[in-house]
């Protein structure tokens, strides 16, 4: 009997024990922030300092001025600028400026400054953000033809948007436009850790004051951001084109309409709207809507040390609008030259940006590499078979195949 009462007395015990350690963890958490108490950067911005020192800026969501359903309303986004000895002494500086717990687990973009991209290598300023917990690898970058610091500032939307959706929204525009290039800090990273391939990170600006109209218009794409003539509107930026990096360093950019080839050889543009010359009407425009449903078809050949590429891009296309009025709906040669207009015109945009890459950029801003490494059977005869070097030397046979499905709800052209 006393050997049962001694067990009971062991079990209740371990009982009150058991409860014991539920109750602390039951308790609560301890360390919890509440989101008043905290600053959350969502933009950072890097320019030229003085010296070796790092001018950064930081621009935070305000809820009282922000509020994701009501959007901006129309203030200066919260910005802040220090000048630092280094990226990951930033964060430090900054709290001394606010009684707020600053966060960056809702950083979305980076904006660097061309000026800084020219100068600098921008891979340790990269390399300190992933070494960073709070940073994700999804952030988008940015190089910005105006200072970090003014750019951001300028972020001001009328439709409603904050300073945080307007970035984010802006980021899918390659889906719609083909002009903006959406590179993440990791797809940056990844393209410099070889000298096969070149970086690109988006181009963006301040929209410049409007200039009278020219006579001789300008095609559609060629412009770079901050140049685009425009009068009103809903912001002050403008994204289009993108920085070549090297390594990390800026060496040169891309207009509109070379983002543009360079997603559709890589199979990475959803749908896009390109104004053609007519065949018929010289001086005359047609609009197509042009979608890319399959990735082009790449075949590298390598005959006697010379690498020569067959790229075939397929592509459909609606016909948006014509001014020539000629019935291209009933009318299969009219179809046939409109068509072969639209070919043209991109394949010989497709050419002259290849041979830039080639002679200006000396490397392959096109990702074509991955058509022919996996040839090799180990990464050491991939260095090599020196990819750059016949990069340099190749030949290019690119060829577009439009698709012509819609001509629009009406069935004849206006005025037949």
């Amino acid at each position: 009997m006393a050997k049962v009462d001694h067990g009971r007395k062991i079990a209740r015990r371990l009982l009150s024990c058991a409860i014991f350690g539920c109750s602390l963890l039951l308790s609560g958490c301890w360390d919890n922030h509440e989101l008043e108490d905290l600053a959350f950067v969502t933009v950072i911005g890097l320019d030229v300092a003085p010296g070796n020192n790092l001018r950064i800026t930081y621009q935070y969501l305000t809820p009282p001025a922000e509020d994701p359903r009501k959007g901006n309303t129309g203030k200066t986004p919260l910005t802040t600028t220090f000048l630092v000895p280094s990226f990951g002494s930033a964060p430090m500086i900054a709290a001394t400026t606010t009684d707020r717990l600053i966060t960056a687990q809702q950083v979305k973009a980076l904006v660097i400054s061309e000026e800084l991209a020219h100068r600098e290598d921008i891979l340790p300023f990269l390399d300190g953000m992933v070494r960073e917990r709070a940073y994700r690898r999804d952030v988008l970058l940015v190089t910005s033809l105006d200072s970090a610091r003014a750019f951001m500032r300028a972020n001001r939307s009328k439709l409603g948007s904050n300073t945080l959706t307007y970035i984010e929204n802006m980021r899918h525009q390659h889906l719609y436009t083909g002009m903006f290039p959406e590179v993440t800090l990791n797809d940056f990273l990844i393209a410099s850790e070889t000298t096969d391939q070149l970086g690109l990170m988006g181009l963006a600006a301040i929209a410049s004051k409007p200039k009278p109209p020219e006579k001789s218009v300008v095609a559609e794409g060629q412009e770079l951001p901050g140049s685009i003539q425009k009068k009103g509107g809903d912001n002050g930026l403008q994204f289009s084109g993108a920085a070549v990096y090297q390594g990390g360093r800026d060496i040169g950019r891309l207009t509109g309409q070379e983002v543009r080839c360079v997603l559709l050889l890589r199979g990475d543009i959803g749908t896009f709207s390109q104004t053609v010359m007519d065949p018929f009407r010289p001086g005359m425009h047609d609009t197509l809507q042009v979608f890319q449903v399959i990735p082009p078809s790449i075949h590298p050949t390598l005959r006697r040390g010379r690498l020569s590429y067959r790229i075939d891009v397929n592509l459909y296309g609606a016909l948006s609008s014509e001014t020539s009025k000629v019935d291209y709906v009933q009318t299969l040669t009219s179809q046939k030259k409109l068509r072969e207009a639209f070919e043209t015109m991109m394949e010989s945009d497709v050419s002259k940006l290849l041979r830039r890459s080639q002679t200006e950029f000396r490397g392959d801003v096109c990702q074509l590499d991955r058509a022919l490494r996996w040839r090799f059977w180990t990464e050491d005869d991939w260095k090599r078979f020196n990819y750059t070097k016949h990069f340099e030397m190749a030949r290019f046979d690119v060829r577009f195949h439009l698709h012509l499905k819609e001509f629009g709800k009406q069935r004849y052209f206006v005025g037949r």
